[in-house]
């Protein structure tokens, strides 16, 4: 998986009381037949290149880099960070929503 799974379920948690969200499944890779028709990919994190997307013949959309750090197992302060990326993520998705309309 990529992430830790106790990572992932703190995060889980985390969005359902900040949020008011569930997050269902488990983070995944994106297939090559996923990228095909996309006119947008967001990445959500400080350690993706985006030439693993540009370099793709078939993937002709654009791309965003919002830079928010991964919590690892050994990170301090798990919770304070996971809700600090939670709150950044929710700012740029409202900010995307807007520009967009």
């Amino acid at each position: 998986d990529l992430i830790g799974e106790k990572i992932y379920m703190l995060e889980k948690r985390l969005a359902k009381k900040i949020l008011g969200i569930k997050l269902e499944g488990s983070p995944r890779s994106i297939t090559q037949g996923q990228l095909k028709n996309k006119v947008l990919i967001i990445i959500v994190a400080d350690n993706v290149p985006t030439s693993i997307f540009k370099d793709e013949p078939f993937f002709k959309g654009k791309i965003r880099t919002w830079k928010i750090m991964d919590v690892e197992e050994k990170t301090s302060n798990k919770e304070k960070r996971i809700s600090n990326s939670i709150e950044q993520i929710k700012i740029k998705v409202e900010n995307l929503v807007k520009e967009l309309k």
